[in-house]
């Protein structure tokens, strides 16, 4: 519906300027189109008048003015069946009569899982990185709102008409190497019957006593020696957690990845002094005491950063301006990056490296993820890998279910703190959010089946749509209609909570109006008509359910 009044409005604007009602065919780039959120502002409103009159007149036409001589030609092209009316500073409020709503409906059953399909991208090319977790362990539920989060944008985004390609950088060089790799060492000489090196940083748990013992069997003989061995040896180790833990947890988690790209590779290949080679020369860098320093003050960043160390080894800055370079090379139209909330500070740096390095750092966008925090009932879960002692999202999956931890991670703003309350996320209840809206998808399939076992099957050319004449029916309309601007508006936002929010309002009200009123009827007509909203509904779920990854089931 808002795809075909802003249609409608851009023909209703060139007609004007046509006939010579506005001065200039210019479309002002900052028009909006609406729903309101007071019902007697109309279904939609638009800031046409304004923004033309302020942007391209300068002022010498009122706002007021602009929407007088752009309506009559709105009334022209959109019939009877609306009217416009002027508000306030010049908005244009649309009023759109219930036959129109009642064909919406059918338009969304005709449409079925195309339905919310945009072409805001017109096939640009995204790239979105996402989880990253270092794999030094299996993963846990911060990494799991991380994958969620990006992987519910990803499809959001493709279904906004982008090309998407999500991506997972694997930190497999440096110190996180080395703790793993001492941390396999002492199991390791616990195993031939040595006494562990005492070391003051290292990963602990079961898992590490595990891998460090399939290690010693593949190899035969613990890695002893230099920091470069342990180094290897922990890479041996994360190699075996990315392949037997954190792939398969994220294939059963619905996260599927187009790209694995390894930091080693960026060593192995000379990309990282390639990067500095060019930081150097555009003259962004200075040497003190030693060390090799980018001037990021230069483009924002509150303090310059350091690119080589003293000793000559390139910090984790160095590499991740490497990457990103690399990244940008690749061409895509937009990077979008999910880091952690520890991550504030690096999006001022990293785009400072990258317009020192003559890319347009503008196509790099950062959406941040803060910490989770499991309970059960009132009991705080520990989550430290270190001290092996805390929750991995397979634990939580085999325990909740996928559709529970996925919707639960998405109930909140990514750069807020969430609390993962495990009883809840279990529970049969009304109480769960995520049950809440799956069962009113199986509700409307069990009125389908109840409907066909009476004799009665769904024909939408038998219903009457104007028979849907209830208040609560015609705003169970106008709340799918907004499902498109939903899903753009993640795409404009990088925000996929919004989907979660609008499904459990879709449920609130589609339950409340099942259980004030009867779907099938004597009355034929109504019961299809009625039935066709059903469907719409039904469609609508399923489509958003499919967005944040979740299930749609027929039964429950």
């Amino acid at each position: 519906m808002k795809d075909f009044l802003l249609k409608s409005l851009k023909e209703a604007f060139e007609e004007a300027c046509q006939q010579g009602d506005l001065p200039t065919p210019q479309w002002p780039s900052s028009v909006q189109l609406d729903s309101p959120k007071q019902r007697n502002h109309g279904d939609f409103a638009t800031n046409l008048a304004i923004v033309y009159a302020n942007q391209i007149t300068r002022g010498e036409l009122k706002s007021r003015s602009v929407a007088e001589k752009i309506i009559p030609h709105l009334s022209t092209l959109l019939g009877k069946e609306f009217r416009m009316e002027i508000a306030g500073a010049g908005f244009i409020n649309f009023f759109m009569d219930h036959s129109v709503w009642a064909k919406e409906v059918l338009q969304i059953c005709r449409e079925g899982k195309d339905y919310g399909l945009l072409d805001r991208g017109q096939g640009q090319k995204i790239q979105v990185e996402f989880v990253s977790a270092n794999p030094t362990g299996p993963l846990h539920v911060g990494h799991a709102r991380n994958a969620v989060v990006g992987d519910a944008l990803a499809r959001a985004l493709k279904k906004s008409g982008y090309q998407v390609t999500r991506t997972f950088y694997i930190n497999d060089v440096g110190v996180q190497m080395r703790a793993l790799g001492l941390s396999l060492f002492r199991e390791q000489q616990a195993l031939v019957g040595q006494v562990p090196s005492v070391v003051e940083w290292e990963y602990k748990g079961e898992y590490v006593k595990e891998l460090a013992k399939a290690l010693q069997e593949e190899t035969r003989n613990p890695i002893f020696g230099s920091a470069e061995e342990l180094e290897e040896l922990g890479r041996m180790g994360a190699e075996r957690i990315l392949k037997e833990s954190i792939q398969p947890d994220l294939e059963e988690f619905r996260v599927h990845f187009e790209e694995w790209h390894s930091e080693k590779r960026l060593y192995e290949e000379k990309k990282i002094q390639e990067a500095i080679d060019r930081l150097i020369q555009s003259g962004h860098t200075y040497t003190q005491e030693g060390a090799l320093w980018f001037r990021s003050t230069d483009f924002k960043d509150d303090k310059d950063r350091v690119l080589v160390r003293a000793n000559g080894v390139p910090t984790y800055f160095a590499s991740d301006v490497a990457y990103h370079l690399q990244k940008f090379e690749e061409g895509y139209d937009l990077y979008i990056n999910i880091w952690g909330a520890d991550h504030h500070g690096y999006p001022a740096r990293i785009r400072g490296a990258l317009q020192a390095l003559g890319q347009e750092a503008d196509r790099l966008k950062v959406v941040f993820i803060q910490l989770v925090r499991l309970v059960r009932g009132e009991q705080v879960v520990p989550m430290s890998k270190r001290q092996g002692d805390y929750v991995t999202l397979r634990d939580l999956i085999d325990e909740v279910g996928v559709d529970a931890v996925r919707f639960f991670l998405l109930l909140h703003h990514s750069d807020s703190a969430l609390d993962f309350d495990i009883e809840l996320a279990k529970k049969k209840t009304a109480d769960n959010p995520v049950f809440y809206v799956q069962y009113a998808h199986a509700r409307i399939c069990s009125v389908f089946r109840k409907a066909q076992e009476e004799g009665i099957v769904w024909n939408p050319q038998e219903a009457l749509m104007e028979r849907l004449s209830l208040e609560e029916e015609n705003q169970l309309v106008r709340k799918l209609a907004q499902f498109p601007e939903r899903i753009e508006l993640i795409a404009k936002t990088l925000e996929p909570h919004v989907l979660t929010y609008y499904l459990q309002e879709l449920a609130v009200a589609f339950h409340r109006y099942y259980t004030e009123h009867r779907i099938v009827t004597e009355d034929v007509t109504l019961s299809q008509a009625r039935l066709s909203l059903l469907r719409a509904i039904q469609v609508v779920l399923q489509n958003g359910l499919e967005v944040i990854g979740v299930v749609a089931p027929e039964r429950m």
